[in-house]
């Protein structure tokens, strides 16, 4: 699945500029490079998401970490 470039693809976003970007759009910016992650994915896609959780969820049990599904704002620097 090929997903969509924010209308200005020379402008470098940052995180300031996604929060300010409506909650009903789904977006990450990757390298200061907005991606559209519209539409929603895939029941494929969802099904190898939730075995993959399913497995991680397992390893990691006892351990201080967990793994968490989407949708959910992380921040990466």
């Amino acid at each position: 699945m090929r997903y969509q470039i924010k209308k200005d693809a020379e402008k470098k976003y940052t995180w300031q500029d996604y929060l300010t970007w409506p909650d009903e759009e789904r977006w990450e910016v990757i390298d200061g490079v907005a991606y559209d992650m519209s539409p929603s994915p895939t029941p494929r896609h969802q099904i190898i998401a939730g075995n993959f959780y399913h497995i991680l969820r397992n390893k990691l049990e006892g351990k201080p970490c967990r793994p968490l599904m989407p949708p959910l704002d992380v921040y990466l620097d």
